[in-house]
């Protein structure tokens, strides 16, 4: 199982003196910290009403993975002897081209990659206070696409009296491709993130932080490898106080690549072996790996997802979640309104028509195959979320259809994460954002849509003010009083874990989640005011559905577990999502 971390390993923090003492030198705008490796220079920017934070960017936390080691698990960064200037976002990791949208959409006009990408930065808050917690942030994407500086962590820093932690990691093929052998293992990814918190632990002191308190805040597919952590024997939590919030809790994915052809497009034999096939793909080029074409096969998007190594992940997540102990000491899960508003609009585009049921009834073979026992499952389904007041409004099955991804990929998956960790006698809380901005982005109009029908508060929306932007703005949003305000109460609630363990603010404080009565914190507008406020048992009639009518109506002795396949295609569909979005 190769080594284990210390058994404060997942938890920091941070601390700082307003005076330029000890490791701390300032010089004009700049900012000087030590770490293991070498002194890195940063830069002093003030966030709002004065707040001053140091801002680290593009600290090396492993050395490149290139040449001899792309395709291997990441290693420690080579020291350095000259103060390394960390002052400007460094690149994104390698991804394909046409996907950077997904970037472009938080950070306006970025266009930089590299497959030398494994960095972090750090935010640090000027205050008086001494060991401040971490605030450890896995961007999502399906692992195929973003990069951790895609949200800044200057202003959740500042308010919340934290050290804010984001950075990259190695996606798509150069992150989990794997052939199932010692030679081409897979789960590169993973491993720079397991590195990556090695790193907090042993250097997060340096700036003023506490390596036994740490958040590990995962989104969509950060919050899946936020799992694997979680459940992975090389991590134990146990003797400090780890705390974990995620948006999306599917544990893992399906396979979804042909290796022999995404092998053959790049000019390498898989019929070789191993040892031949990855020497040859080490020397392909990074301009050769990111072309979008490598990725498609007879109209199919290829991706990559992490796979059971008998190292990192030794067992199937499904089995690991019902029998392994749960290295977090404390769980935050929730999601959005609208979780699967993107998809519609992806088939709204893609259509260019009315969106009938029939159009419906189409996207249904995407879930029904999760349940490929169940008579008529796909009637069943198409019952279930036919608006029937109306069944051939066309904006109704459109927001039908949102409904139906976003339940299904997303929320169902959640709760039934929350009820196993229930079950184990672990602390839950749950939220749903639902809180919808009066310049909230709308669908355009199609065919016989209605005018400026509501995106509504689609997957990753709450994102926008758990770190702050209404309070400073943003290029692509035009924020409003309700929205600073609403975003001071996400912050609260969050920091406020952060630091005790408790969600709470200056509303209402998150009740411990159980399965008998389900309660829940929504963030949501009342009137003229913005506010949140427990509600109990979330959409329990589908959740009834996803969770125990159709798994009942399943063959649950098939091989492997109906509820662990659903999970499966939940993450499949979201990386399908933004393949075809972006």
């Amino acid at each position: 199982m190769g080594a284990m971390l210390p058994l404060s390993c997942l938890v920091c923090g941070a601390v700082y003196s307003v005076l330029c003492v000890s490791c701390v030198t300032c010089r004009d705008r700049h900012v000087d910290r030590e770490t293991v490796y070498g002194k890195v220079r940063g830069l002093l920017v003030t966030a709002f009403d004065d707040h001053v934070v140091e801002k680290f960017l593009g600290i090396p936390y492993a050395k490149p993975p290139l040449g001899r080691l792309r395709f291997e698990y990441p290693e420690e960064p080579t020291p350095w002897e000259e103060v390394l200037n960390v002052t400007v976002v460094p690149p994104a990791c390698t991804q394909r081209g046409t996907l950077k949208r997904y970037i472009y959409e938080h950070v306006p006009n970025f266009n930089r990659s590299s497959e030398d990408c494994l960095f972090l930065n750090i935010h640090v808050p000027q205050t008086t206070k001494q060991k401040l917690p971490v605030f450890v942030y896995v961007h999502g994407g399906s692992n195929e696409v973003g990069m951790g500086a895609m949200f800044d962590g200057t202003v959740l820093a500042a308010y919340g009296e934290v050290v804010v932690l984001t950075f990259n990691y190695r996606l798509g093929a150069l992150g989990f491709l794997s052939t199932g052998s010692s030679h081409l293992p897979g789960n590169y990814g993973l491993l720079d993130q397991l590195l990556l918190l090695k790193w907090v632990q042993r250097n997060i002191h340096f700036f003023n932080g506490d390596p036994t308190k740490v958040t590990i805040d995962g989104h969509s597919a950060g919050a899946a490898d936020v799992g694997f952590h979680v459940s992975s024997a090389m991590l134990s939590y146990r003797a400090a106080r780890p705390w974990l919030t995620g948006r999306l809790w599917t544990l893992t994915r399906a396979p979804g690549y042909d290796l022999p052809y995404f092998s053959s497009v790049l000019g390498c034999q898989h019929r070789e072996g191993n040892r031949a096939l990855k020497e040859c793909l080490q020397t392909v080029s990074e301009k050769e790996l990111q072309n979008g074409r490598i990725h498609r096969k007879r109209g199919q998007e290829l991706y990559f997802p992490p796979n059971v190594d008998s190292y990192f992940i030794p067992d199937h997540p499904f089995q690991l979640l019902n029998n392994a102990d749960m290295n977090g000491e404390r769980f935050m899960l929730g999601f959005t309104r609208d979780e699967g508003a993107r998809h519609a609009q992806v088939a709204a585009h893609r259509l260019h028509q009315r969106f009938t049921r029939e159009s419906l009834k189409d996207r249904i073979l995407n879930f029904s195959v999760a349940f490929p026992r169940v008579p008529g499952i796909d009637k069943l389904i198409l019952h279930e979320y036919t608006s029937w007041e109306d069944p051939e409004n066309t904006t109704g099955a459109l927001l039908s259809y949102s409904e139906m991804e976003g339940d299904f990929s997303i929320v169902a998956p959640v709760m039934h994460m929350a009820a196993k960790l229930t079950r184990k006698r672990k602390p839950v809380y749950m939220y749903s954002f639902e809180y919808l901005s009066p310049n909230s982005p709308t669908l355009p109009r199609l065919g016989r849509y209605e005018s400026g029908m509501s995106l509504g508060v689609p997957h990753g929306r709450d994102l926008f003010y758990l770190f702050g932007y209404p309070l400073v703005g943003h290029p692509f949003y035009l924020y409003t009083e309700k929205d600073i305000r609403m975003s001071e109460l996400v912050m609260d609630t969050w920091i406020n874990f952060i630091k005790t363990g408790e969600p709470s603010n200056d509303v209402a404080a998150m009740h411990q989640y159980d399965d008998e009565e389900g309660p829940y914190l929504k963030f949501y507008e009342n009137g003229d005011e913005v506010t949140s406020k427990t509600f109990y048992k979330y959409k329990p009639r589908k959740m009834h559905f996803w969770n125990e009518l159709l798994p009942s109506l399943n063959d649950l002795h098939c091989a492997g577990s109906v509820t662990a396949r659903r999970s499966l295609l939940a993450v499949v569909l979201s990386s399908v999502f933004l393949l075809l979005l972006l």
